[in-house]
């Protein structure tokens, strides 16, 4: 049973005292995640250490998971390592968040705000996916790459014509 990490969290008051939060996260409770990966049994390893840096409220946290996935070439199973590092500073506004430094990723929240730390992490496990997962091996499907020949290459060209059978109706 993987350690149970909060539902929801007030980021703002762990920030102030400094909190670190370990646990594990299961994909078959988000719903997005779910539809992504081939299996739904998949553990997420979570680290969330919050902090309050002079001003800044800031989140650094650790996503790591070994999601399996669907080849988009041999539509066979792969697994795709995750190893995700994330620094977000938390801000309450969006003009808050454009006068940012570009060392940080802005987070809008707001200072009473509950935030489910699931769907942080859902989030970042999509965006590290590949838009088009494919193995690092040459897994192409024989016969469609080209390189074999077809029954119309062996014979010249003569091959057999599919629309022959229309031929005797004409008679």
């Amino acid at each position: 049973m993987p350690d149970q990490l909060p539902v929801r969290v007030n980021p703002y008051k762990l920030a102030e005292v400094g909190k670190t939060l370990r646990g594990s996260l299961l994909a078959a409770n988000m719903g997005r995640l779910r539809g992504v990966v081939i299996e739904d049994a998949l553990e997420i390893a979570c680290t969330f250490l919050f902090l309050k840096d002079g001003n800044n409220f800031m989140l650094h946290a650790e996503v790591v998971a070994k999601p399996v996935i669907r080849c988009q070439r041999c539509l066979q199973s792969m697994t795709f390592p995750l190893n995700r590092k994330i620094e977000l500073v938390m801000v309450e506004t969006d003009e808050q968040a454009e006068r940012m430094l570009q060392e940080f990723e802005p987070w809008v929240v707001a200072e009473d705000e509950l935030l489910e730390l699931s769907d942080l992490v859902e989030d970042e496990v999509l965006l590290s996916l590949p838009s088009y997962p494919k193995h690092e091996h040459d897994c192409s499907i024989k016969g469609n790459t080209g390189d074999n020949k077809t029954e119309v290459d062996k014979t010249g060209g003569k091959g057999t014509n599919p629309f022959s059978v229309l031929e005797q109706l004409k008679s």
